[in-house]
């Protein structure tokens, strides 16, 4: 008896013994947006390659109108998200998927869609989803010394890097020494420029992990 699936593949082109992967991704409303807390909303860029690209334009949106600190971690996944929709910035790609449905601004959506901003006299919100980007989170920079370090340690990274070449380019041009010195010479300057830099970006990642941490605790 033949095979009802073999059957659909052949009608549809399929290879027999193919697999169809059919990945479905994450669609969110406006209202589930602004009613997340900010750890979901960071959780949607860095996992936007499961989601609709609107989805992460408003979570980003939303992030943004809270006043929350965009770390290097979260800035590197708006690149790969901007870089794969073929923009190079993302509020440009915002503002172009909102003026598409008629809207001037991420506050003008919210307002005309869920009354975000619709209050009385007193200044509370009478009616809609309240909004919660009037959550503003302290982000007095912390850990200055460390701060200070990373920087310097990016300094000594540049300066190293002139003078790995500095020091290869004279050892190439030394006859009595020859090209293998200075090829030997430019590989241990370039493990030691990656060392002070990876040390640099750790420093950043230790102080971002702790404004996360500290963020989601007074939510």
């Amino acid at each position: 008896m033949p095979n009802p699936c073999q059957h659909m593949g052949r009608s549809f082109g399929f290879p027999l013994g193919s697999k169809i992967n059919i990945s479905i991704m994450e669609n969110k409303t406006l209202k589930e947006i602004v009613e997340m807390n900010t750890n979901a909303l960071t959780t949607i860029i860095d996992f936007w390659r499961e989601h609709e690209p609107f989805t992460v334009l408003l979570a980003y949106a939303e992030l943004k109108r809270r006043n929350h600190d965009i770390n290097e971690i979260l800035n590197y996944r708006i690149t790969e998200f901007c870089l794969k929709n073929n923009y190079y910035n993302i509020n440009s790609f915002l503002s172009t998927e909102l003026q598409k449905l008629g809207y001037n601004s991420f506050d003008e959506y919210c307002e005309k869609e869920i009354n975000t901003k619709k209050t009385d006299a007193s200044g509370v919100v009478s009616e809609g989803v309240q909004e919660k980007s009037n959550v503003k989170y302290n982000t007095e920079k912390k850990y200055p010394i460390l701060r200070l370090i990373r920087q310097l340690l990016k300094i000594i990274g540049y300066l190293l890097i002139v003078g790995v070449l500095y020091t290869s380019y004279k050892f190439f041009q030394n006859p009595f020494v020859g090209w293998f010195v200075g090829l030997k010479e430019l590989f241990n300057g370039f493990l030691a420029v990656l060392g002070v830099f990876a040390l640099a970006e750790s420093i950043a990642v230790i102080i971002d992990i702790e404004y996360n941490t500290r963020v989601n605790k007074k939510e």
